[in-house]
């Protein structure tokens, strides 16, 4: 006799059954057990129920079973790495990192980061241009040649006549060639040391002062 089915009645059925129905609508383990013990204290001991249909119902409730236990294991796992990653975070507090990006942060005249550059190649010549918060042209460092590898070096807070720009976020862009003339490839970086771990939306950033890094953008970690 399927579950549904009690002394020859027939349990009221859901109607308008959709994948997306609620989930107080879904037959839960506790719910299906309680309708199995229910539907052998009523069967009918003249007619008992069918040995294959019984022995069907005991395997639905034996998977249901381990789906439940196979979701609380997911549930410890979800919960146990997200604690792991904010002590991770955290362990980055006093140190210094490297990490992507192109934004240089200006306070009281001073740059809060470092601005990190990676050159592909010997380079001629070495050109860092620097822009405000609206896109507008600021200055332009010029540095001599420079050897394939990663550089570090500060800005400051200066625009192409020498005079001290405003407090606030910058951004800035790396061009390069070598003796020939012909382009090298650079990529931008920021450095700073880590001041305090800030945790938005399930995600860690590290604060840097002025800059919030996401932990995933961290290149390099050393001792401040």
């Amino acid at each position: 006799m399927p579950v549904s089915e009690i002394q020859g009645q027939q349990l009221p059925a859901s109607s308008n059954t959709t994948p997306s129905a609620t989930k107080a609508d879904q037959l839960g383990q506790t719910e299906f057990l309680e309708l199995l013990i229910a539907q052998l204290k009523a069967q009918d001991p003249l007619n008992p129920m069918n040995g294959t249909e019984f022995t069907a119902q005991l395997a639905q409730f034996s998977s249901l079973d381990q789906l439940t236990a196979v979701n609380d294991s997911l549930g410890a796992l979800n919960v146990s790495q997200a604690a792991a990653a904010k002590n991770q975070a955290v362990d980055y507090i006093g140190k210094t990192i490297k990490a992507e990006g192109n934004t240089a942060y200006l306070s009281d005249g001073n740059a809060t980061n470092d601005l990190s550059i990676t050159l592909n190649n010997d380079s001629d010549a070495v050109y860092i241009s620097i822009y405000d918060a609206y896109g507008r042209y600021a200055g332009t460092i010029e540095k001599g040649p420079m050897s394939a590898g990663d550089h570090q070096f500060s800005w400051d807070g200066t625009d192409a006549s020498g005079k001290t720009l405003p407090d606030g976020a910058y951004t800035f862009e790396v061009s390069a060639t070598d003796v020939h003339g012909n382009m090298v490839t650079a990529r931008t970086a920021m450095t700073g040391e880590v001041m305090r771990v800030i945790f938005k939306g399930g995600t860690a950033y590290l604060d840097l002062g002025s800059a919030e890094v996401p932990v995933d953008a961290v290149k390099s970690v050393s001792e401040s």
